[in-house]
């Protein structure tokens, strides 16, 4: 409440009447002091002290009583006790009358509760002083409790919005200690009130680097608040769980101010990792996209130059005798061609997934034939578990068995010391409640583990961007497009494919591809 409102509330207090009950069973008393106050307050009287206390719990109850100490019945002492123990009474300023001007008589009645004495016989002026000053004691306390339920009450509503917002609500002091956090940035950061309070916010949460390493305080965005003081919303920051992981978060901090001074800072957070997530996959997307309209037109073109270029090199091979050394170069360009031709082919294979026909492909009889197109040493084992109840999917058989040669050839590849690798095919009749594409859609699961050396957590966002690969750069079958091509096929064929894998524990390959719904024959 502004000082303004404080004084027109008090204005508003002072222009109406006060009402002041007199009680004394000597009506010459009350005549008197009737006669003193009347003009510029509202009298209300009572003889005795029953009707004192009905007039005081009445609908319209006195600013001020000037009680009579010696009344037969109940007495002003017993008057003043039975108000002071109501709380709705004790506020109510009590001026005792006596006749006796003693020590004792007043110390008693001020330890009851009275604020003063009137002493007979009554003087004008310092009745009328002393009814003046403690009504105006009176407004003034009246005041101040509104005030304070008001704030008691806007408090009530801030406390509430702290404990049910969704966002992460904090604040901090001039020194970065934190003040307060509602019970959704506790949950966030996986503390309890009593471990962050008083605690530098800089070392419970946040103004640390992605590995972990703290940064300078300088750098310490909410210090930049402290010292720059415009509230600024960021997208790009991380905060930090008492278990030592991060979230990416967004954030607004915004300096609180008091006259005019920088006091603290309040920060409103929420946890975006899930969004990030979705805006990384929408890139990749995107990516892909781009990389299927460029790789389309260019393998088309250079699968066509390619096709002279080997029927020029058997041409040539066919004039040369037998042991000349140019026939060693010519093999050597021709199975550089061979290669080349094979990357065109899965450029194609990545731009033309959606125009071959999907027909019924039996998975079983396809894990067969990639089985028998690839070379598997002797050191390698592969373990298959197919149920009999399998549906067939509704596939490009070329692009299923593309998709899995893949996959299988990077698990050989993982494991160069031999292992084992386990296919395993599960009906979904239902859909997956792992993925929200898949719901309510039957389909096969298709997991594929190899014991590899696995994949690092940080390679996770890249394993299926083009041309990324973990396989050293000089290997001629690493060329980092078998991922790329294996979700271009699986995409096509509204499916779902994902990688689970960590270091040292391997990896699977997980597929998941929508059943042929019209066939119940077995695959």
């Amino acid at each position: 409440m502004s000082p303004y409102e404080l004084t027109k509330r008090e204005n508003d207090m002072k222009e109406k009447k006060a009402r002041i009950l007199l009680v004394d069973d000597d009506p010459g008393n009350i005549l008197i002091l009737s006669h003193i106050l009347e003009k510029k307050h509202s009298i209300v009287t009572a003889d005795n002290g029953v009707a004192c206390l009905d007039i005081v719990h009445s609908e319209n109850p006195p600013d001020l009583i000037i009680l009579d100490i010696m009344m037969p019945d109940m007495d002003g002492y017993e008057v003043c006790s039975t108000l002071q123990a109501g709380r709705q009474t004790r506020n109510i300023p009590v001026i005792f009358i006596t006749g006796l001007d003693s020590i004792e008589s007043q110390s008693k009645g001020l330890a009851l509760g009275a604020v003063d004495y009137l002493v007979k016989p009554f003087n004008s002026a310092i009745v009328l002083a002393r009814t003046k000053t403690h009504l105006k004691i009176k407004r003034q306390r009246d005041l101040l409790l509104q005030r304070q339920q008001e704030l008691n009450l806007v408090n009530q509503k801030n406390e509430m919005i702290l404990n049910t917002a969704a966002e992460g609500i904090y604040g901090v002091d001039q020194d970065d200690k934190i003040t307060f956090m509602n019970p959704a940035a506790l949950k966030m950061i996986g503390l309890r009130e009593d471990e962050v309070l008083g605690k530098h916010s800089c070392e419970i949460m946040h103004n640390c680097k992605e590995d972990g390493e703290k940064n300078p305080d300088r750098k310490c965005t909410l210090k930049q608040k402290m010292i720059h003081g415009p509230g600024k919303q960021n997208d790009d920051f991380l905060f930090w769980r008492k278990d030592g992981t991060s979230f990416s978060v967004e954030y607004v901090a915004a300096p609180a101010m008091q006259n005019g001074e920088i006091m603290g800072v309040v920060v409103v957070f929420k946890d975006i990792t899930e969004r990030k997530q979705m805006e990384g996959e929408l890139l990749r997307i995107d990516k892909l996209h781009a990389f299927e309209v460029l790789a389309g037109g260019i393998a088309h073109d250079f699968n066509n130059i390619l096709a002279v270029t080997l029927g020029f090199l058997e041409l040539t091979k066919m004039n040369v005798q037998p042991g000349e050394k140019i026939e060693k170069y010519i093999d050597d360009a021709f199975s550089s061609t061979i290669q080349a031709r094979d990357l065109a082919a899965k450029f194609l294979t990545i731009s033309q997934c959606y125009l071959k026909k999907q027909e019924k492909a039996h998975i079983a009889k396809t894990i067969d034939q990639v089985l028998e197109s690839i070379q598997v040493s002797d050191n390698i084992i592969f373990k298959i578990n197919i149920p009999d109840q399998t549906r067939p999917l509704r596939a490009s058989q070329p692009h299923i068995e593309q998709l899995l040669k893949n996959i299988f050839v990077n698990g050989l590849e993982a494991m160069p010391g031999g292992g084992t690798i386990q296919v395993t095919v599960c009906n979904c009749p239902d859909g997956s409640k792992e993925h929200s594409s898949l719901v309510n859609s039957p389909h096969l699961k298709i997991s594929v583990h190899d014991q590899g050396k696995g994949i690092p957590t940080e390679n996770h966002q890249k394993i299926f961007d083009p041309y990324f690969s973990t396989k050293p750069k000089s290997s001629k079958r690493g060329v980092g497009l078998g991922l790329t091509v294996c979700q271009a096929i699986v995409k096509s064929h509204h499916g779902h494919i994902e990688i689970q894998s960590a270091s040292g524990q391997g990896t699977t390959v997980l597929i998941y591809l929508p059943v042929d719904e019209n066939s119940m024959v077995l695959a």
